[in-house]
């Protein structure tokens, strides 16, 4: 066998703190020793929130001037910084609120020079001034304008105000304009994870508002602005609440936990004047074009409506910003779905009356005159069948529906199944999201702000494609199988500033945010009162069981069995501290923050699925040519009428956790203006994060030599923590020719990503079910799945067997494999009349069982970014930037199998015992399973066994042996306030690579490593690798036309096009297709050659010549076809606004908008297709397959039709006044 060490087989022993200090006691150390330093220190993080103005003062000749005052006074709120000139004429404005300020620079002996400088967050503005010779009292004004020229030794981006409100944005979510900003990727049709910047996870991105953390630490995502179940953001920030956002795209020695992008969203403030909003925006169906793949207009309505205010409350010191917004969405989401008909209902109970005394309803062979099939026993209907069956609604045959009840059955209706478009409502409440935000100066050095946000929203929708609603007079109403979402989001956030001296400031920030989500179902039937005993179920868990029949419909009853699920509440406090200190040339930063990120999580899985595989039957007639076949839906029915199913599963156990991490970061840096044209920074920042904890010690660490080890009981953490997350920072801006015209930056940062809380609590995987670090076997969670092995072959009436020991599954009583698993009452049973115990007396977890670990010590993530960027000022107000932006991923997290079988473990060899192939391979080299000399035993299955039998199936492990590498050139051309024209263009020609993309997440189509001992055979192009990324953003304000007036004036276009190249998805076998010996579900297939894509005609597949590129792997290999191999459709769209605005009074105007999204209604597609698994009999029959095709729109995809990128046209309206 290969050896193993490699997968983590020697870690493990109980070094991990045994004998020494309890779990609290670690804890208290660890939170007393990062309070102490702080204190300490008067330290902290501050992520960026200010901009800086830095420059030289000169006389005439070009002489230096020191001690010179330079001060800027925010035109807003009168607030005012000074700086003094240095030897060499040097001064720096550090921490400047973003605002419009008016500097003025003076010296003994020269004229005082006035200007203006519009100050963004991360921006470095230059501002040189050249004094003239005179009196301080004279003035001089020189040229205001601020420079677009950034002299920051960073990547960054920032997006003002005005972007944000006069450009078409969907949904109104300030995201949708987010990919104008260079490297940055975002999924089309956004939702769920769906920025991507420079090529790093989902996961990773860093975001803030007003520079203190915004993000949740349980998925990865943003806290405000998350999605609920929908694409739609269920907490809004609203556009109008926003002052502008930056992208950062190299952290800075400021930025901890999350080791990506930084993008701070500023809140606006109030000013000296009051100011503020009144809008209302709607989107209604008759404005948009339908959805490509429907012939009929969806159902649509959104509704956004709101205001801001802002003032002060003391002119000149104390202010004021409020903002509420709240959205109403509705729509209907037409899709179709196979339901039984009124005639499969008459066939059912044509079988249910044929009985030995009443053969007048048996569906007869003709050639023996004999009934097909017999109910010999005369089994009733069950009731709990007949519970369930009242959910369905069956068709007519015409389009419309009933009912399913037996008295609906009607013989003039054919059986067999009929598709029918049903429409489902798509809801989103959100009833407001409000924002206060106060400012307050308290003296000539110090000064205070706020801000609060609290949001509550519900969302409503079906799983797509899968949802069969309820039928009408079912006691439910159509969403009733919908899953639904009630989200409460609360986020608070302080600072106080204190200018010890001009040239030292110390920042002290403090923030709480809190996230409350439960996903359900919509409905809380508890399954008993339907005559369905599952066993102990809280009534969290209650609901309607789905039933799956795939072998003849995807579509279900009962919704997601998986839900509920909750996060509630995720809650992070951050507190945080840092120092400015002006030396000389030297800027000296340095601080840290402690984090404490918790969050209380359910995750039972305890509703029971009930799962139908028959399907389409053919029994042998008297003439074995003409066999009679039974429509698939009618066997299901006959199944769920008499209790008597294929399979059911569900968890035991309570998985009630309440999570928590602390983490510690220092760090110091210095920007050293070197010569007046050329600033050198440096810094470093180290962070100390502890290991994922659980208040009740409710957690459990998989070790290769010891198995599952208990918190508390041989480990006092999971895993042991990385004291080695050290992260240099580097950079350099140059002025090149010294007029402030042309910059040269180049930047290197080495920065640490903290794993989100579901990769360890929640990993998500496809092998190995749900197991999680809190909820593996040994901590009392467990699954059973129940199976029946009856097999109706030829013989349908073998269903209405009469009741044995092995009939149902039991296994307090089965001497054999059980034929069914039962429902409600069982004729003939012990206990006749009440519902049958679907999982027996006492459900119990029985070997071998799935579970999850983490390498130990689990290493930080680690990314090194590097830049070299060259910005040049074609002419005023107009700049091209060419930048190099890589990046490259080291100890990047990766889940792992450590015990699969060794690939070769199957053969099609003929067994001589059972006369059919082997099929997967088991046990020892030669032995009655397994005929090679491989050993086909799992790796553990003889090292830990229960019972003499191997304890553990599949074990999955959280590793560090994922990597990326990611390299781009980016390419920007702003143009500011020319004639009227403001303009962001951008381009982005990039490549990544990686060996996995996302921290947790599993499917059908996860893309599985295929080979666990090479972890590199999974490398391949990152999922958000989009090679050509093209971008604008245009607003243009038209000349005032006086001779018609007011009408002539206020006239205003925007508009946002988008290119995006296709991104990459994985090909892989159909289930069961894996005849590798590894025992997975999934592989891929090889590859034998070059597809040839078309994308015009998205119901044929994209991969025209299937069978020249696919072909299935030899017996006991794996696939040659490589992860992310091939390609899925570009996507282009053209966004489009016209506004007029009027002036009512000299302070309030009315502005009314109309927005077009898609203007020219492009059909874009989903990003992954259809179909992504391929099988033997498909590649044979191509073109008979959905392999390729494509069922979805993008913003239909990610929950989000109409209000997200890649939908048809779509129209909105709107009206704002504005004083």
């Amino acid at each position: 066998m290969p050896d193993k060490s490699h997968l983590g087989v020697t870690g493990g022993t109980k070094t991990h703190g045994v004998g020494r200090m309890s779990k609290l006691q670690h804890v208290r150390i660890f939170n007393v020793f990062a309070l102490g330093l702080l204190s300490y220190a008067s330290l902290l993080s501050a992520q960026i929130i200010t901009g800086e103005i830095t420059g030289t003062v000169t006389d005439p000749s070009g002489a230096a001037v020191p001690g010179a005052t330079v001060t800027a006074t925010c035109t807003a709120t009168n607030a005012s910084r000074t700086a003094t000139t240095g030897n060499s004429g040097s001064y720096v404005l550090s921490n400047l609120p973003p605002c419009l300020y008016n500097l003025s620079v003076s010296a003994q002996g020269f004229k005082t020079s006035l200007s203006g400088a519009d100050v963004a967050v991360g921006i470095t503005i230059k501002k040189d001034f050249a004094l003239q010779v005179g009196e301080k009292a004279e003035t001089v004004t020189v040229e205001a304008a601020t420079p677009l020229v950034d002299y920051s030794p960073g990547v960054n981006t920032d997006v003002d105000t005005t972007a944000i409100l006069d450009l078409p944005t969907e949904g109104r979510d300030f995201k949708s304009i987010l990919g104008l900003t260079p490297g940055v990727q975002r999924s089309p049709g956004g939702g769920f994870m769906d920025v991507s910047i420079n090529g790093q996870r989902t996961s990773t991105n860093n975001y803030m508002i007003d520079g203190v953390p915004n993000n949740d630490r349980f998925y990865g995502n943003e806290l405000v602005g998350q999605p609920g179940l929908l694409g739609v953001p269920s907490a809004l920030l609203g556009n109008d609440s926003i002052g502008e956002y930056t992208v950062q795209q190299l952290p800075t020695a400021e930025n901890g936990v999350k080791g990506g992008a930084a993008i701070n969203v500023t809140l606006k403030s109030g000013t000296n004047q009051f100011h503020g909003t009144a809008f209302y925006f709607g989107d209604y169906d008759w404005l948009n074009a339908n959805n490509f793949f429907s012939s009929t207009r969806t159902a649509y309505h959104n509704h956004n409506y709101g205001g801001t205010l802002g003032g002060p409350i003391i002119k000149d010191r104390t202010f004021f910003f409020v903002n509420f917004e709240a959205q109403r969405n509705k729509s209907l989401a037409p899709y179709n779905v196979i339901l039984p008909t009124q005639g499969d209902l008459q066939a059912v109970t044509n079988f249910f009356n044929c009985t030995p005394g009443n053969t007048a309803s048996c569906p007869i062979d003709a050639g023996t005159g004999n009934p097909i099939v017999t109910n010999t026993n005369n089994l009733p209907m069950n009731s709990a069948g007949l519970a369930l069956l009242k959910y369905y609604p069956c068709s007519d045959g015409a389009g419309g529906t009933v009912q399913c009840t037996p008295a609906a059955a009607s013989a003039t209706v054919q059986p067999g199944g009929f598709t029918q478009t049903v429409l489902l409502p798509d809801i989103n409440t959100l009833p407001g999201s409000f924002i206060v935000k106060i400012d307050h100066k308290l003296n000539s050095k110090m000064s205070v702000s706020g801000r609060y946000l609290y949001a509550d929203s519900v969302q409503s929708g079906p799983a797509f494609g899968y949802t069969i609603p309820p039928a009408a007079g079912s006691g439910l109403s159509a969403d009733g199988f919908n899953s639904v979402v009630p989200t409460r989001v609360q986020f608070a956030g302080g600072n106080w500033i204190y200018n010890i001296a001009a040239n030292k400031i110390l920042d002290v920030r403090f923030s709480w945010s809190r996230f409350s989500q439960i996903l359900a179902p919509n409905n809380k039937v508890d399954p008993l009162s339907l005559g369905i005993d599952t066993g102990p179920l809280s009534p969290a868990d209650f609901g309607v069981p789905p039933v799956y029949a795939s072998s003849v419909t995807y579509g279900n009853i009962g919704g997601i069995q998986g839900y509920p699920l909750s996060t509630r509440p995720t809650q992070t406090y951050d507190v945080s501290a840092h120092t400015t200190w002006i030396k000389g040339n030297h800027t000296f930063k340095f601080g840290g923050n402690y984090q404490r990120a918790s969050t209380g999580s359910l995750r039972n899985r305890a509703r029971t699925g009930l799962f139908s595989f028959q399907g389409a039957n053919e029994f042998t007639a008297a003439d074995p040519a003409n066999n009679i076949p039974i429509p698939g839906y009618d066997v299901v029915l006959t199944q769920m009428l008499l209790g008597r199913l294929d399979r059911a599963a569900r968890s035991f156990g309570d998985t009630t956790r309440h999570i928590y991490q602390p983490s510690l970061g220092l760090f110091f840096q210095d920007e050293w203006k070197a010569t007046p044209r050329v600033t050198v920074s440096y810094g470093l920042r180290w962070d100390l994060n502890g290991a994922l904890g659980e208040t009740g010690n409710r957690g459990s660490n998989f070790f290769p030599n010891q198995g599952l080890v208990q918190l508390g009981k041989g480990i006092t953490r999971l895993y042991d923590l990385d004291l080695h997350d050290f992260g240099p920072r580097a950079g350099l801006a140059w002025d090149i020719f010294g007029n402030g015209k042309t910059a040269f930056r180049v930047g290197y940062t080495m920065a640490y990503d903290v794993a989100n809380f579901a990769a360890i609590l929640a990993p998500y995987l496809y092998q190995g079910a749900r197991a999680g670090a809190f909820t593996n076997s040994d901590l009392g969670v467990f699954s059973v799945t129940a199976d029946g092995n009856a097999s109706l072959g030829t013989n349908l009436s073998t269903l209405f067997e009469a009741f044995a020991p092995n009939t149902c599954y039991n296994p307090a009583v089965n001497t054999q494999s059980p034929d069914w698993v039962c429902i409600g009452p069982q004729p003939g049973s012990p206990n006749p009349t009440t519902a049958f115990q679907t999982y027996g007396a006492n459900p119990t977890g029985t070997p071998p069982f799935n579970v999850f670990g983490t390498v130990s010590p689990l290493r930080t993530p680690r990314i090194q970014y590097y830049d070299a960027t060259i910005q040049h000022e074609l002419f005023p107000n107009n700049v091209l930037t060419v930048s190099y932006v890589g990046a490259h991923g080291t100890d990047m997290l990766l889940n792992r199998q450590l015990n699969l079988r060794p690939i070769g473990c199957w053969s099609d060899l003929i067994n001589p015992a059972t006369g059919d192939p082997y099929g997967q391979l088991t046990g020892r080299p030669m032995s009655a399973n397994n005929p090679t000399s491989l050993n086909c035993n799992r790796p553990f299955d003889s090292v830990f066994q229960t019972g003499g039998v191997p304890t553990f199936k599949y074990i999955n492990q959280l590793t560090n042996g994922g990597y990326s590498r990611y390299n781009s050139m980016q390419v920007t051309y702003r143009q500011r306030n020319w004639h009227g024209l403001n303009t962001i263009v951008n381009f982005t020609w990039s490549n990544c690579i990686d060996t996995n993309s996302v921290n947790r997440g599993g499917s059908s189509t996860l893309p599985i490593a295929e080979n666990p001992y090479n972890p590199r055979s999974n490398q391949g192009p990152c999922d958000t690798d989009i090679r050509r990324n093209f971008n604008t953003g245009i607003g243009y304000d038209f000349p005032k036309w006086s001779a018609v007036g007011r009408l002539g004036d206020g006239w205003q276009i925007g508009s946002v096009a988008t290119y995006a190249s296709g991104r990459p998805w994985t090909a892989l076998l159909s289930s069961g297709a894996d005849n590798s010996g590894q025992d997975l579900s999934y592989q891929r297939p090889a590859c034998i050659g070059k597809p040839i894509y078309q994308f015009s005609d998205p119901n044929s597949p994209t991969i025209t010549n299937v069978p020249a590129v696919f072909a299935i792997p030899a017996d006991g290999t794996i696939g040659t076809c490589g992860r992310n191999a091939f390609r899925g459709p570009h996507i282009v769209q053209w966004d489009f606004n016209l506004n007029k605005t009027t002036k009512i009074t000299e302070r309030i105007s009315l502005q009314l908008r109309f927005e077009i999204f898609n203007l020219l209604n492009h059909p874009n597609f989903n990003t992954l297709p259809a179909g992504t698994t391929i099988s033997q009999k498909k590649i044979d029959n191509f073109p008979n397959t959905s392999f390729s095709t494509y069922a979805q729109t993008p913003d239909v995809s990610s929950g989000n039709p109409f209000l997200s990128q890649g939908g048809p046209r779509a129209g909105q309206i709107g009206v704002k006044l504005i004083f």
